[in-house]
């Protein structure tokens, strides 16, 4: 666990991002919630939601899902196929 004062949402870095990404990627198989998070950053909330829109492009809990799926096989980026109905032709 880091130690230090709290970072607040105006004062974020890549490193830390990518530090936070590293942590996550090695404890996939575990519960992460947002106090592991707090925990092992030393962050806050809005710097950790900060670093993910800024790095990621999307919330941390969407991320690790995302993670997950790809460490399982699934594909975090496939959309849904969605099927077509088909008209009964009459005539």
């Amino acid at each position: 666990m880091k130690t230090g004062a709290i970072a607040t949402s105006d004062k974020f870095s890549r490193q830390q991002f990518d530090d936070l990404c590293a942590w996550i990627e090695g404890h996939l198989d575990e519960t992460i919630g947002w106090q592991q998070m707090f925990q092992h950053s030393a962050l806050d909330f809005a710097t950790i939601q900060t670093l993910f829109y800024k790095y990621a492009s999307t919330t941390p809990m969407i991320w690790i899902s995302n993670r997950r799926k790809v460490q399982s096989g699934g594909h975090a980026n496939r959309r849904p196929v969605l099927a077509q109905k088909r008209r009964a032709r009459t005539g």
